[in-house]
């Protein structure tokens, strides 16, 4: 796929359309290096497993000052995205729902399920250290 967006950003003749093309071609590339990740991790995995090798698992912090750091940062980047996600709300409302501003709808609900996705991902690592 990552073939055909690039193709598609090369042929929109819209600017605004070329934008939003871009925006999925990035995250087709993200999703790629993903599978990528995984499939190297479980190959590893696998490999290690095979040669009888110890497999580190779990993602714990022993030491109390450097998790107590990290948890207060997750906890600072929660309400920080919270408080994001309050002002892209508030943002929203400004908005008139006509086409002019129809490319702005679109990219202020990226953001907002970036926000959303965020805030999944600290919650996920902050609740894993605890």
């Amino acid at each position: 796929m990552l073939g055909e967006y690039e193709k598609l950003c090369a042929e929109l003749p819209a600017p605004a359309m070329r934008y939003l093309a871009r925006m999925i071609l990035a995250d087709e590339q993200r999703h790629q290096m993903i599978f990528g990740d995984l499939a190297e991790t479980v190959f590893a995995t696998d490999d290690l497993k095979a040669r009888g090798m110890p497999i580190l698992q779990g993602i714990h912090v022993t030491d109390h000052v450097v998790r107590q750091r990290a948890l207060d940062m997750f906890e600072h980047l929660i309400t920080r995205e919270n408080e994001e996600r309050l002002e892209l709300l508030a943002l929203n409302r400004t908005l008139d729902k006509g086409e002019e501003s129809d490319l702005w709808i679109v990219l202020l609900d990226l953001v907002t399920q970036d926000t959303e996705r965020h805030l999944t991902w600290l919650e996920y690592m902050r609740d894993r250290m605890l």
